[in-house]
């Protein structure tokens, strides 16, 4: 009885200190925000313990800034680790971009099938975006990939005519691809305007500010027209991974 009396006491003990340590931690990050506040106003995001000892991460939107814990010392740029060459700022981008692959509805997607399909990659893309339309050229000499595109209107009105036009055809992946590949405008339809603007609040939801956008099942993603040879080694990466 004895035993079991001092096991818990020690039990609670440690659970006591975690959350001592725990509370120090958000005091000291705490601290850390409000120093800093003066020097770049109140749109801080997150502060958190940087791969750096004395350094702290202070996260404001997409972009990042390190200090001391004071905030008399500002560093402003790229963190780079010189012995591997990594560059930390341009991960920590990388892992606030995931995009969890459950969360994208794929059955208001476009689907276009290169041979057996088995891979499968997401693409959010304007019908008048210039890069996007590249990259539609690239994605046809993919092998062995399930495309599902989501038509992302938010670079004009005329966006959001068009998507709504291939979305109401009665072939949505052949118009989309009339109009990508060879600019022959799908029948004007204004009825599928609000998936068209579904779509955009999709876009919104996820952090898509732009496009070009290829994500992959991981959760990674590129931003951009990417080329051919990113696209297969990503998807080659996976496929080795998941053997």
């Amino acid at each position: 009885m004895r035993t079991r009396t001092i096991l818990a006491l020690t039990g609670v003990a440690l659970a006591a200190g975690v959350t001592l340590n725990y509370a120090a931690r958000q005091a000291e990050l705490a601290g850390v925000k409000a120093a800093l506040a003066p020097h770049v106003g109140a749109g801080i995001d997150e502060v958190r313990q940087a791969p750096v000892p004395g350094l702290f991460e202070a996260r404001i939107g997409s972009d990042f800034i390190y200090a001391d814990q004071t905030a008399r010392y500002l560093l402003s740029g790229d963190l780079i680790d010189t012995q591997t060459g990594e560059n930390l700022t341009e991960r920590r981008r990388s892992e606030l971009s995931l995009i969890t692959w459950s969360d994208l509805p794929l059955t208001q997607a476009i689907q276009t099938v290169n041979g057996h399909g088995s891979r499968h990659i997401a693409v959010f893309a304007d019908p008048n975006c210039r890069h996007c339309q590249q990259l539609e050229q690239t994605l046809r000499t993919l092998d062995d990939v399930t495309i599902h595109t989501f038509a992302l209107p938010i670079l004009s009105q005329q966006s959001v005519e068009l998507t709504s036009a291939v979305l109401c055809s009665a072939q949505p992946a052949r118009a989309w691809h009339d109009w990508m590949l060879r600019r022959q405008a799908p029948t004007p339809n204004v009825a599928c305007a609000p998936q068209a603007e579904a779509l955009r609040a999709l876009g919104q939801r996820l952090g898509i500010r732009g496009t070009p956008v290829v994500i992959f099942p991981d959760g990674t993603r590129i931003d951009g027209n990417a080329e051919r040879s990113v696209i297969v080694q990503r998807l080659d990466r996976m496929a080795r991974a998941a053997k």
